[in-house]
Order: structure tokens, then sequence, then C-alpha cells
């Protein structure tokens, strides 16, 4: 992957052993970073895609064993307009920031979305950003979830943001949260290991599917505490891949969904006889899922000296955690 000139980012892969019989559209979107199948379904059918050094248009053509693959994508000013939101920020330099996002913030503009997203304010923020994830995600790396806090990696320049790109694609970029769920997993520390794809009836939630469909997920987890007779406990999960909404797929899979998760725990029922009243008005009240990035580690691009940020757990959850009474972890 390169910059070949300044508006220009040139990216080559060459498919290897267990790569093949992939649509070349998927096979890309898994190479390259934040950038989404239809932008890539786009690239190819705007010729900007070769096959073995020919243009290839076929989004679906299946890929073998020994192709090349050449992408060339143009550079683009962001053309979002600025939100003017105060900013977290965690650790600055010249390459990238470590920000603290706050909940009840989407990353980037989408369509469903309006103007005040995360993207939106780092443009307010900073006219130094990469766009090697396209226009309307200047500096975005990677994601959180709307409702999900905590530190996200941020870019200010194409060579920094691949450079990062790949150190999440090589599962480098080591990326903890704190959860608190109902319920507490079996056992106490495990590695969840599943496929995950997009629910049939409802494509904005995603499911646990068979080995043969779906994209890998793996997240390792250990119970950090437990409460009001395992009722509830805090969890840390780490992802190894970074699927959408996988942690908290994966919570409910082992059917200890997470505390204010709207689409997977919904229903999810507590007995509220036998903890405080304050506690069952918290957690009815709660706007969002009790999940947060707490910790992230990765290699500088420049210096290449490893880098560990750690933030306190969001307030909002500090405040369900106050009123939760301590089990002995060893019960």
């Amino acid at each position: 992957m390169k910059l070949i000139k300044s508006d220009e980012i040139a990216y080559d892969f060459e498919v290897i052993e267990g790569e093949e019989k992939e649509r070349l559209d998927k096979y890309i979107t898994s190479k390259i970073g934040e950038q989404t199948r239809s932008q890539i379904q786009f690239l190819i059918l705007n010729s900007g895609v070769r096959l073995n050094n020919s243009i290839e248009r076929n989004c679906g053509k299946k890929i073998k064993i020994g192709d090349s693959i050449s992408i060339s994508i143009i550079k683009k000013e962001s053309s979002i307009e600025p939100y003017d939101l105060k900013l977290n920020v965690v650790y600055e330099d010249e390459d990238l920031m470590v920000i603290n996002k706050p909940p009840n913030l989407t990353v980037h503009p989408g369509t469903n979305t309006n103007n005040q997203t995360l993207a939106n304010a780092l443009v307010s923020y900073s006219k130094n950003l990469s766009s090697a994830s396209g226009e309307d995600r200047p500096g975005i790396v990677h994601r959180l979830d709307k409702d999900t806090s905590g530190l996200m990696l941020v870019a200010k320049n194409n060579d920094t943001h691949l450079y990062l790109c790949g150190q999440i694609m090589e599962r480098k970029v080591k990326r903890k949260y704190l959860a608190i769920t109902y319920g507490v997993p079996n056992p106490i520390i495990g590695r969840i290991i599943t496929n995950i794809a997009p629910c049939k009836k409802d494509h904005t939630k995603m499911r646990v599917v068979s080995d043969e469909t779906g994209k890998i997920a793996i997240t390792n987890y250990r119970v950090m505490n437990i409460y009001e007779n395992r009722m509830f406990s805090l969890v840390e999960c780490e992802l190894e891949t970074g699927r959408t909404h996988q942690i908290r797929v994966h919570m409910k899979y082992k059917n200890t969904p997470i505390v204010g998760d709207k689409k997977y725990a919904l229903y999810y029922n507590f007995n509220p006889e036998f903890v405080s009243k304050e506690l069952v008005t918290k957690i009815k009240r709660f706007s969002r899922q009790a999940l947060h990035a707490y910790k992230i580690s990765f290699t500088h691009p420049k210096s290449l000296k490893p880098l560990e940020f750690e933030i306190p757990i969001d307030i909002g959850m500090q405040g369900i955690l106050n009123l939760l009474k301590t089990d002995n972890i060893n019960n």
C-alpha cells in the first residue's frame, strides 16, 4: 500500500491460499480498512480496480490463488459540514490523535444521520485529517457504535491511516472494553469464536451464524466483578476482530446481554425484587448499552514505539456500578 501521487492512494495485493473463491468486492473490502463494500463496488464499477493488470468491473468476480489486484483511490477534500463540539483529546501529535468518544455520538454521516457526528466534529477541530476512508470519514480509522463510549484512533495523514489499518488487520492493535452485563458469563474467563452476519429480517442487527456463512469474530473476555447474587457482572472484553456489534452479539450469545442494549437485551428481564429501587430506576432510565472502550495499545507509525492509553469507565456506567452490591467472585 502506498501513496503514488498527492491525490491518489494505491494498494497492491496478491491472493494467497485460503483467500481464493472470494468475491472481488468482498476481498477488497476485507483488505482496506474502513472502506465500505458499497464504496468498493462503486470503485470497481468506475474502473478503479485492476485484476492481473486488466480493469475489472465485475464486483462478483471470483478470485484465484496468485491473482494480483491493484486498487487506485483518488483522495478528495472532505465536504462534510463542521460541527462545533468540544472533543476530549487524550493524546495528539502531528500524525494521529486518540480521543475519548462520548456516548450518543455517531462516528460518521450516514443515510439516517445529521451533520452532528464525530467526523463533523473532527473537521471543525483540525484541517489535517486522513482521507483514506473516504470524504465522509475524515481521519476515521475504526468505529465505535453510536451509544458506545471510549477510545478511538484518528489519523491525520494517509500514511498513518494505512499503517494503523494494517496493524488492525494484523490484530496488533489491542482494544479492551468494559461491559456491564445481565448475569455472569460461564466460564468467567473465556474466548468466544463464532461467525457473525446480519439478521435476515433486520439488517441493522447482527447474529451468530454457522461456520459456512458470515465473518469470523473473536472476543476474549474475563469477568472483573460479580454483583447482586450473580444478577450482574462487569466484564472486560478484548477484540481480536472488529465486526459490527461484535461484543454486544457475543455477550448475548453467552446469554449475558449488555445492560441497556436496546437491540440485543430489550426483552431481557432481571428480578427487581432483590435489588434496590434506585438501581431499578437507574437501569430503566439508562439510555444506551453499558459498553466502554477503556484501553487501546498500538505501535506509533513513525517512532515505532508502543503506545498504550487507558481512561476511567464512563460516568453513566459508573453510576450503575455505584449502586451494585459486590459478590464474592469465587461463589
